[in-house]
């Protein structure tokens, strides 16, 4: 992953981290992190959208972490409509807005949502958020290593540690103290 991406899908793992600490459901959590969609590529014309840029990033990171096909999305939106206004959306997306949305979407940016989805659902495993058994993506890369430095904590420290690495070398390594960074409001 390149640092961009690492960088943005960091941000959105570390604002997961403050709102899990408040939420008691994952579908809250996706619903109130701060998704920067400025560092997210998305090639369709978006005057032309049903869909924004940041109601689709939320379904995917949704999607992702659920493991679900385009088709399951739409039948969990339709049964919890609590869940559609959540995500940022007015109506059900078509499989085909699911399709055009992700296609349009440039890699960087599916790579950035897929590691940010991870590490939402780590940061609320982690947190009491959501157990294991409800989150069907393989949250440990390697299932072997059951040693307290497991990736999936690896991967997290590292999607944050390099957000506020990145984040202090551009910001003039200035000092952000609290739960809440000023880039992710």
């Amino acid at each position: 992953m390149d640092d961009d991406a690492t960088a943005l899908a960091g941000a959105i793992v570390y604002h997961a981290k403050a709102v899990c600490e408040t939420t008691d459901h994952l579908w809250q959590v996706i619903g109130d992190v701060s998704i920067p969609t400025d560092g997210l590529t998305d090639n369709r014309q978006q005057h032309k959208v049903t869909f924004d840029t940041e109601s689709m990033a939320r379904v995917y990171i949704y999607r992702t972490i659920y493991d679900l096909a385009q088709s399951e999305v739409t039948d969990h939106l339709e049964d919890r409509l609590a869940l559609l206004k959540r995500l940022g959306l007015s109506k059900i997306p078509t499989q085909q807005n699911h399709s055009y949305a992700w296609s349009q979407f440039s890699n960087q940016t599916k790579i950035t949502l897929e590691a940010a989805a991870k590490g939402i659902a780590l940061e609320a495993r982690d947190q009491g958020v959501i157990s294991d058994v409800l989150v069907p993506i393989n949250l440990d890369e390697d299932e072997a290593d059951d040693s307290e430095n497991d990736s999936s904590a690896l991967l997290k420290s590292d999607l944050i540690d390099r957000f506020t690495g990145l984040e202090g070398r551009i910001r003039g390594n200035r000092t952000y103290h609290g739960s809440r960074h000023p880039r992710l409001h």
